[in-house]
C-alpha cells in the first residue's frame, strides 16, 4: 500500500512528462528535417519490442521476488514468536541456517533483476547510439542542403530523445511493477 499511496502517483506523473517530452522531441526532429523518419521509425519499432520484452520479464522477477521475500519474513514472524521454545531446545543454529537459505535464494532474484536492467541498459545504449549515428550520416551526406544550426539542434535533440526513450522503458516498468 505504501507503494501505491507514496511512489506510484510521483511514477505516473514522470512517466507522462517523459512521454511529452519525447513527442515533442520527435516533433521538433521531424519538423525540421522529415527525412529523418526513416531513422526514427524502425527504431522506436526496436525500442517498443525491447520494452515489451524487459516489461514481462521484470513483471516476473518482481513477482517471484515478493514472493520468496513474502517467505522470509513470514519466517522471521514465526521465529520471534518461537524465540523462547527455539533456546529452550538449543535450535538456534538451525534456525539461523533456513533463514540464511532463504535470504540467499531471495538474493537470487533481486541479482537476476539487477542483471535484466543491465541488459536492457546495454541494448538501449546501443540502439541509442545507432539512432545518433544515423542521423549523424544524414548530416554529412546532405551537408550541402542541411543549415549547420538547424543540424546542431537535431542532432542535440536526438541524442536527448535516446535518453528519454531508455527513461521511459524503465520508468513504464516501475509504473507496471507498482515500485
Amino acid at each position: 500500500m505504501a507503494s501505491v499511496d507514496d511512489r506510484l502517483a510521483f511514477q505516473w506523473f514522470q512517466l507522462l512528462t517523459q512521454i511529452m517530452s519525447l513527442f515533442g522531441t520527435v516533433a521538433l526532429v521531424f519538423y525540421t528535417y522529415a527525412y529523418l523518419g526513416i531513422i526514427f521509425v524502425p527504431m522506436l519499432a526496436i525500442y517498443l519490442g525491447l520494452a515489451s520484452f524487459f516489461r514481462h520479464t521484470s513483471r516476473e522477477l518482481k513477482r517471484i521476488d515478493s514472493t520468496t521475500r513474502s517467505f522470509i519474513f513470514s519466517n522471521f514472524a514465526e521465529q520471534l514468536a518461537g524465540t523462547l521454545s527455539i533456546r529452550a531446545f538449543h535450535q538456534q543454529e538451525t534456525f539461523l541456517k533456513r533463514v540464511s537459505k532463504a535470504i540467499d535464494h531471495e538474493f537470487r532474484f533481486t541479482y537476476t533483476s539487477l542483471v535484466a536492467q543491465r541488459w536492457l541498459s546495454v541494448r538501449l545504449d546501443s540502439l541509442g547510439s545507432l539512432l545518433v549515428l544515423g542521423v549523424a550520416l544524414f548530416g554529412v551526406f546532405f551537408r550541402e542542403d542541411v543549415s549547420p544550426s538547424k543540424f546542431g539542434v537535431v542532432i542535440t535533440y536526438s541524442k536527448q530523445s535516446t535518453l528519454l526513450l531508455s527513461v521511459l522503458i524503465i520508468t513504464h516498468a516501475m509504473v507496471e511493477q507498482g515500485t
